[in-house]
């Protein structure tokens, strides 16, 4: 037994369960945000989704740093939404969320090119894929775009929950048979979801 494993496991027995239990939420928050420099941000999530074999994909919530709105659809759900606190406010995420919308703002092509590169190598073990665990389909060659990433993955499962249904119903038509799409409540347009 090395030295260095002796004195860990001497230190993770002398460490009470809470303490344990900080230190691993500390370290995943850590690692959850998979960064290559000038590259997408893909979220690992949390011990259970890895087990699951899935990661996510997310942009700001509501509206970014430039003021850019993310969400067209938001309503009363802009209130409590979930991706605008706890772990999402975290400046190495905040900061993560726009990388990723600027590299998606930047250009499509580029993007598409990006995800589909990191899906076939660098994730090519992943099963799915959870895309906006923060954000919204803001445009729709902005979802056209995800859609050329599921088709060049058919091996994987997209799926994404969006308040944008009735304002992109026509690109929503052409959804890639691997891409699961869940209408949320929340929205201005709550009345046309199905």
């Amino acid at each position: 037994m090395s030295r260095d494993y002796a004195q860990e496991h001497r230190f993770r027995k002398s460490i009470t369960p809470e303490a344990r239990e900080a230190r691993e939420k500390k370290r995943d928050a850590k690692n959850a945000v998979k960064i290559a420099a000038g590259e997408i941000a893909w979220f690992v999530g949390n011990r259970k989704l890895r087990k699951l074999g899935t990661i996510g994909f997310g942009i700001p919530a509501g509206v970014a740093k430039d003021r850019f709105n993310t969400c067209p659809s938001k309503g009363e759900c802009a209130a409590w939404c979930f991706a605008r606190q706890g772990f999402y406010v975290f400046p190495h995420v905040r900061a993560a969320h726009e990388r990723n919308l600027a590299i998606v703002r930047g250009d499509l092509y580029r993007f598409v090119t990006l995800a589909v590169r990191d899906l076939t190598t660098r994730f090519r073990k992943i099963k799915t894929v959870r895309v906006h665990d923060s954000g919204d389909f803001f445009s729709a060659p902005y979802l056209k775009a995800w859609f050329l990433i599921a088709k060049a993955c058919p091996e994987k499962r997209f799926y994404a929950y969006t308040k944008m249904f009735a304002k992109l119903a026509a690109a929503f038509a052409k959804t890639p048979p691997n891409f699961w799409i869940v209408q949320s409540f929340g929205g201005v347009d709550d009345a046309k979801v199905n």
